[in-house]
């Protein structure tokens, strides 16, 4: 990089650094967002999480160089291992996003970067020709297995591009352009709109991070979530049902679904085997309008827990469901206050009375029982 540097020195060129948009804790990502202007667009994913480096490039080599900045800030990760006297080295995926915005959005895809992210309102085909043998990155695609936790959309190829429209877009230009096309509503700079929790689906799928939550827990990360605007003032579990009968529909309404608001920090299928969907650091969309002791606002300063119950008051709860419960509650106590009058039903918090019902038939008592008087599990 320092020698680019110095070369556009030499001739005189002029090269600015892209801008830094720091991300709001906790980190969900890295992009690298080329746009003609882009400032309310960077901060709106700096707020979600997501630090943005903004570049106003204009040709394919402006972008060149911004990106081996953005590389040279967010080197590439890879590992290495030992097999008698010979060391492989594994070049993993890098650790920032390219994201095309607009009129700048088929000068991003020109980079032939693998994960490439183009929102275009108004696409033309002429503007994204087929890529034929790809310059950078190198593998056959693959179609994502939804078992290993990259539901997002079943027909995905990961390494493919993708390109946002907007929801007018006839299926028939659709089907034109090569990889990942989808239908998307709102604005990037809009909180929590349609585009937006697209973007965040492709960063959680290109660039998996750590999260705090359950160890050992499968994470399938929602887009449907917040701010906490309380901070870390964790005190309270709400425990639902998800009339949904099974884990992998729920999953799906969590994750795939363009339009619901809906989430939970956690699904229970009845068999006992959890999901984590949200980050706990993050307000997952489970409570709705809702009040506890006078606090309005639930999803603020809870965690949320759906257990996969069709909520007729029929359907059992096996006892494998209440040691799920019992474990995250456990572990929720090693890192929030949680005392067990604050272990309460949605139907219970929901506003106005008797929106909710859920969870129907869940035993609290019984739960309580488990955990023992001081929140510890019985021997």
């Amino acid at each position: 990089m320092k020698t680019l540097l110095s070369f556009l020195l030499l001739t005189g060129a002029v090269w600015a650094e892209p801008q830094l948009f720091p991300a709001a804790e906790p980190v969900q990502g890295r992009v690298l967002l080329v746009a003609e202007d882009g400032q309310k667009e960077a901060a709106a994913l700096a707020g979600a999480g997501i630090e943005c480096l903004l570049s106003h490039a204009k040709t394919a080599e402006e972008l060149g160089q911004d990106w081996e900045w953005a590389l040279d800030r967010y080197p590439w990760k890879s590992s290495s291992s030992q097999t008698g006297n010979s060391l492989t080295v594994t070049a993993s995926k890098p650790r920032v996003s390219l994201i095309g915005l607009g009129e700048r959005a088929h000068l991003a895809w020109t980079a032939r970067l693998n994960g490439v992210i183009c929102i275009d309102p108004s696409p033309r085909v002429d503007n994204y020709p087929r890529w034929g043998k790809k310059t950078v990155g190198s593998g056959q695609a693959s179609k994502v297995d939804p078992s290993q936790g990259l539901a997002y959309e079943r027909s995905l190829i990961a390494s493919e591009p993708l390109v946002l429209v907007a929801p007018e877009t006839s299926d028939e230009l659709c089907n034109q352009f090569e990889g990942n096309v989808h239908k998307a509503a709102g604005s990037l700079a809009e909180a929590n709109s349609a585009v937006q929790k697209e973007v965040r689906r492709w960063i959680a799928i290109q660039q998996p991070l750590p999260v705090i939550g359950l160890p050992d827990t499968k994470f399938l990360p929602s887009p449907n979530w917040g701010v906490r605007s309380l901070g870390d003032k964790i005190d309270t579990l709400v425990i639902h049902s998800t009339v949904i009968n099974t884990l992998e529909g729920t999953e799906r309404a969590f994750w795939d679904d363009k339009e619901r608001r809906v989430s939970a920090h956690y699904v229970v299928d009845r068999d006992g085997t959890t999901v984590q969907m949200v980050d706990e650091r993050r307000t997952a969309w489970h409570a709705g309008v809702s009040e506890l002791e006078g606090r309005t606002g639930v999803n603020d300063f809870s965690v949320g827990i759906e257990l996969v119950n069709l909520n007729d008051g029929k359907d059992p709860y096996p006892e494998a469901q209440y040691q799920a419960v019992q474990r995250i509650l456990q572990d929720l106590r090693t890192r929030w206050n949680i005392p067990d009058e604050h272990i309460v039903s949605h139907a219970a918090i929901a506003r106005p009375v008797g929106r909710k019902s859920d969870p129907l038939g869940f035993d609290f008592e019984k739960l309580k029982s488990m955990l023992g008087p001081t929140g510890r599990s019985r021997p």
